[in-house]
């Protein structure tokens, strides 16, 4: 699941490796041949995909057997594929048939190739390439001081990128504190070429977004670092951190989605819980009450992916469903509406999506409509938590 942070764009990689994707459309970012927003699923002419980012305004994907393709947005080279117009259909990224993973910043975009390299392409005003100048890249370049990659995640100025060995390296400029360099407030420091976040962490996964970054060890716990004027680190307080810190409020996670100013972590036992920012009902608790600690959202339970964005999250079930929650100005939560949810509401029923069952959280007529709730438990023939 591809969750925009930065713009209100969704898509969504199936079982069957197609692509799916809706809400705001203004560069093409949706992939499906014009620049018109859908507030529901569609589907993009794709070969079988593997992996799928989405950045501000533009979208990429990985195909079966290393090819990269992307959409939308071009003017800083984000596309890859050597020039600088926008696309409203897929195109094939320039010179790069061995990639295994793509991750998408705001104006820039990174692959890791099945060696464990990396490349780097779009916007480097900020040195986010991690090629040592600020030239925008209209193809991908090599960024070297990093090897044997399994897994990135990039954000507004930086990239980062995590070895096999535990180690995670970022690039580009320090905002808040985003690179992990225990230096804060230093957006003028710059690192052109990757350099070691901390100590070895034995880090398990990596999570970036605007400007902050979580990563996971291999015990479960989650490391954050950057910006929390929302408290979206997860600390309790609105102090930025310069370097990981564990955020002992999450417990065990098993996946994590960075979002715009919050955050929604997946935990072992199959819910979600966010925190920062929630002004537009991000955080899925039922109301718009900013929160410094994470708080769980309601009526969700067996997820297996989460990933949120732009004032919205989303999460994905065991059996497929897609349920988002937030900000819908665009569409982007799937339900054929414009109307803000505080509450995750299903997404799908076209494109071939999974129909998703109403979540637990409204109050639906469970006899007449066959047991619509994502938790079936039903307490006066109404929908109840379970």
């Amino acid at each position: 699941l591809a969750v925009g942070a930065y713009a209100p764009t969704i898509c969504a990689l199936k079982s069957d490796a197609t692509v799916a994707c809706w809400g705001l459309n203004n560069y093409g970012q949706l992939g499906i041949g014009s620049n018109k927003a859908q507030t529901k699923p569609q589907k993009v002419t794709l070969p079988k995909a593997v992996d799928l980012a989405a950045g501000s305004y533009q979208t990429c994907a990985v195909l079966d057997g290393g090819q990269v393709r992307c959409w939308g947005r071009g003017n800083h080279g984000m596309l890859g594929y050597g020039g600088g117009s926008h696309k409203y259909s897929p195109v094939a990224v320039k010179d790069l048939k061995d990639a295994k993973l793509v991750t998408a910043g705001m104006d820039h975009m990174c692959a890791v190739r099945k060696g464990g390299s990396v490349v780097c392409w779009g916007r480097n005003g900020d040195y986010q390439i991690g090629t040592g100048n600020n030239k925008d890249q209209y193809t991908p370049a090599v960024v070297t001081g990093v090897k044997d990659v399994v897994a990135m995640s990039a954000g507004y100025p930086y990239s980062c990128a995590l070895q096999r060995d535990g180690y995670a390296y970022c690039w580009g400029r320090n905002v808040y504190g985003v690179l992990g360099s225990s230096v804060l407030g230093t957006a003028g420091l710059v690192r052109s070429r990757p350099h070691r976040v901390g100590p070895a962490l034995g880090l398990a996964g990596l999570f970036g977004s605007y400007t902050h970054t979580c990563a996971i060890r291999r015990n479960k716990g989650l490391y954050c670092w950057g910006r929390n004027n929302d408290g979206q680190l997860g600390l309790g307080d609105k102090t930025n951190r310069g370097t990981p810190t564990l955020t002992k409020a999450f417990g065990e996670v098993h996946q994590y989605g960075a979002g715009w100013h919050h955050g929604c972590a997946l935990r072992a036992n199959g819910q979600v819980w966010c925190v920062g920012r929630n002004d537009k009902g991000q955080l899925g608790n039922g109301n718009k009450n900013q929160s410094f600690v994470p708080v769980q959202v309601k009526g969700l339970a067996a997820i297996v992916s989460v990933a949120a964005g732009f004032g919205h999250s989303c999460a994905v079930r065991a059996d497929g469903g897609i349920y988002c929650w937030g900000l819908n100005n665009y569409g982007q939560l799937g339900n054929g509406t414009k109307i803000d949810k505080v509450l995750a509401v299903p997404a799908g029923g076209s494109a071939g999506l999974p129909a998703a069952k109403q979540p637990c959280n409204t109050n639906v007529d469970c006899a007449a409509s066959g047991d619509p709730c994502v938790i079936p438990k039903c307490a006066a023939g109404k929908c109840a938590y379970g």
